[in-house]
């Protein structure tokens, strides 16, 4: 039989370390489950017809339906989110988001798009700051959930890293809905919004896998080490 007599100071590394390993490797198979829902759902939901923005609620069925709205921008009110290397090729940069008023006084919160990092004030680029009513023709979007490698926000710098709608409408006293809208790509133009792609990047298995693989030659890599037999 396969005789181990553990040491004590190997062995309180090895059980801490097992448990983080084996809990990150769950952690990401959770990750994986979210991920792979929220991909079926963008797909479906992008699949539908374009819908007047007035004749949604504020329920989950809304997100990820492509919508238009008509309002004037308030460009005083416009804050710059942290892009970092998202778009471009490793160019970093920002997105300005900016409240939308309608002619019925409702504000939607609008991502307008990327800029590159030296266009980030407003003043940098007057072209954008698009006067009048403007058409604007997006996706409605959730607001987005802040995790353990996103910093925090800070709104009296106007630095963002996460669209949270309690602190936006804080920060600029305004009312806003429960959600926001993510303008489509405009070809030639800035900010460069996006199109919503459900080919979301989805690496949460190989993560998975890669932690528990690890934990597995822990275990192989302690009992090698602390065998003082073999078979018999």
């Amino acid at each position: 039989m396969l005789k181990l007599k553990p040491k004590l100071i190997p062995t309180l590394f090895t059980i801490p370390a097992l448990l983080v390993l084996f809990g990150l490797s769950f952690w990401q198979f959770q990750r994986l489950n979210w991920k792979e829902n929220l991909i079926s759902e963008i797909t479906k939901q992008t699949k539908l017809e374009s819908v007047a923005i007035n004749n949604f609620t504020n329920s989950d069925d809304i997100f990820y339906r492509k919508t238009a709205v008509s309002g004037e921008f308030l460009h005083n009110l416009e804050i710059h989110m942290y892009g970092g290397s998202r778009q471009f090729k490793g160019k970093p940069g920002y997105y300005i988001i900016t409240p939308l008023k309608t002619q019925n006084n409702q504000i939607f919160l609008v991502n307008r798009g990327w800029v590159p990092e030296n266009l980030k004030d407003s003043g940098t680029r007057p072209e954008s700051l698009v006067k009048g009513t403007v058409e604007v023709i997006g996706t409605i979007m959730p607001e987005e959930k802040k995790t353990l490698y996103i910093h925090d926000n800070q709104p009296d710098k106007n630095l963002w890293f996460y669209i949270n709608l309690v602190e936006i409408r804080n920060a600029l006293k305004i009312s806003l809905n429960d959600y926001y809208i993510l303008a489509k790509e405009e070809p030639g133009t800035l900010p460069l919004g996006r199109n919503l792609d459900p080919n979301i990047r989805n690496d949460h298995l190989g993560y998975a896998l890669t932690w528990l693989f690890t934990a597995f030659a822990l275990i192989f890599v302690y009992i090698s080490y602390h065998r003082k037999g073999t078979h018999q």
